[in-house]
């Protein structure tokens, strides 16, 4: 298995979101300008914490566990299908990796993986087939699983819907082609998998990336949902000051994430220690200058070319962008709620001034 983009992709300097043009093998030089780039990784963001603490309620908090299974869901053969021109198994039609292709793509020690299949085949969710292991079909249809899976399909929905609002170019859909609900939740679990991939190498471990992650987009909440300000703060060389920031405080992430507070705040006292964290006005910032390193700009930039990777293929498969709300299984989900300060007002200044609910409303996860 692996997420590696395949080479020969155009290098053209300017394009939309959507537009496959970068050869992430190269220099990240190369990489074409995507406009409003801030902007979409304030709602990528977005997206990728809602998506991570799906999964991780669906296993009762192990995180670990968590992307372990969906990354070999996403090999199996109902999603392999929609991985076309993005990630690929290894060039076989057999669904499923071996534990060591495993832990080589997600880049974790082979035992760690090896003792996480273990218990998902103890729990009836993953089967051996030879020396691969896959996702059991009865999996899928479990309570939980399917929960968590249609839960993906709309906060997928909801990041397209969001990026319509602030009309940022989006690929021309293909007409005469029946959209499936299989082909969303694919390209949720492929963005989730793109930040974990391109955050982990800044962490200790994965349960980093995730507070790490959660405590940014709260920082962000005031931005990214104010159209004026968003628009204002909305390339990469233009940044918010820092005062903009809404400081969130433990509790709150561990609550919004429905994780134990002893776990939440072994894992942020450790990277209050190194820098990454900061104490603001009773809460918690992420570190402005460990944000600025090349190492979060580039993998920053990388994920936005794997974004718009993803929403060709979406296109591609008919997906309606055009009118993603009318895509929804459920409803529009909530963000993550870190308490009342960072809820949402009914109407959000956005470009659609499309009338929105609180982040109070429907239950994330």
């Amino acid at each position: 298995m692996s997420l590696i983009l395949r080479k020969g992709a155009s290098t053209r300097n300017d394009c939309g979101w959507g537009a496959a043009g970068m050869n992430l093998i190269a220099s990240l030089a190369e990489a074409p300008r995507r406009p409003r780039n801030r902007i979409a990784t304030r709602i990528i963001m977005e997206m990728q914490v809602s998506g991570a603490a799906t999964i991780t309620r669906a296993f009762d908090g192990n995180f670990d566990r968590a992307v372990i299974f969906f990354a070999l869901l996403r090999e199996a053969s109902a999603l392999r299908d929609h991985a076309k021109g993005m990630a690929t198994g290894h060039g076989t039609s057999q669904p499923g990796a071996s534990v060591n292709a495993l832990a080589a793509s997600l880049d974790r020690p082979f035992e760690t993986v090896r003792r996480h299949i273990m218990a998902l085949i103890a729990a009836g969710l993953c089967r051996r087939d030879g020396v691969r292991v896959r996702v059991a079909p009865e999996a899928i249809a479990d309570k939980t699983i399917a929960a968590a899976l249609n839960h993906l399909h709309d906060i997928m929905i909801r990041l397209i819907e969001d990026m319509v609002d602030f009309a940022l170019p989006l690929p021309a859909q293909r007409g005469g082609v029946a959209h499936g609900r299989q082909a969303t939740i694919a390209a949720a679990i492929d963005l989730l998998l793109i930040g974990i991939e391109f955050h982990a190498g800044q962490h200790d471990d994965w349960m980093d990336v995730l507070l790490y992650g959660s405590v940014m987009v709260a920082n962000a909440r005031p931005i990214t949902y104010d159209g004026e300000r968003a628009h204002r703060y909305s390339e990469s060389d233009t940044v918010p000051p820092e005062s903009w920031r809404l400081p969130v405080g433990a509790a709150a992430v561990a609550r919004a994430l429905d994780l134990p507070y002893s776990t939440t705040g072994r894992h942020i006292a450790h990277m209050l220690a190194d820098g990454r964290l900061q104490r603001r006005r009773g809460g918690l910032i992420v570190s402005s200058a460990w944000m600025s390193t090349p190492s979060q700009l580039g993998g920053a930039r990388i994920v936005a070319e794997r974004t718009a990777q993803i929403l060709a293929r979406l296109a591609a498969s008919g997906f309606a962008l055009d009118r993603p709300a009318s895509l929804y299984l459920k409803a529009r989900p909530a963000l993550l709620d870190f308490g009342p300060r960072f809820a949402l007002p009914d109407r959000l200044s956005m470009p659609g001034h499309r009338a929105r609910g609180s982040a109070q409303g429907l239950p994330c996860g």
